[in-house]
């Protein structure tokens, strides 16, 4: 698997791409290949050296943490609607259970 800036770039339009239709099977598929890319990339310590060799790795390393922080926010909206939702079945439940045992 690649490691160079350009991988890194295309993984994160990716991400950005699939956060935008709500696809989260193939944001799924990104994470496991991001985590990966990740270790590969710090392999052995060589994180300083490769951004030594590759300065636009950085950056899009950068980039990178920038649409998992996008990800991750939408993660949270995604919970917090859904919580909200069962919340509210859950209330709709019980009010039905109360109208109907009277």
């Amino acid at each position: 698997m690649s490691t160079s800036h350009t991988f890194f770039l295309s993984l994160s339009q990716q991400i950005q791409r699939a956060l935008q239709e709500g696809d989260w099977e193939v944001l799924s598929q990104l994470d496991s290949q991001c985590r990966t890319a990740l270790q590969a990339v710090g392999e052995g310590g060589l994180l300083a050296q490769r951004l030594r060799d590759d300065p636009d790795l950085g950056q899009a390393l950068l980039d990178l943490q920038s649409s998992y922080q996008t990800l991750l926010e939408r993660c949270q909206q995604e919970r917090d609607q859904l919580r909200s939702e069962l919340s509210q079945a859950r209330l709709g439940g019980q009010a039905s259970r109360a109208y109907t045992q009277r």
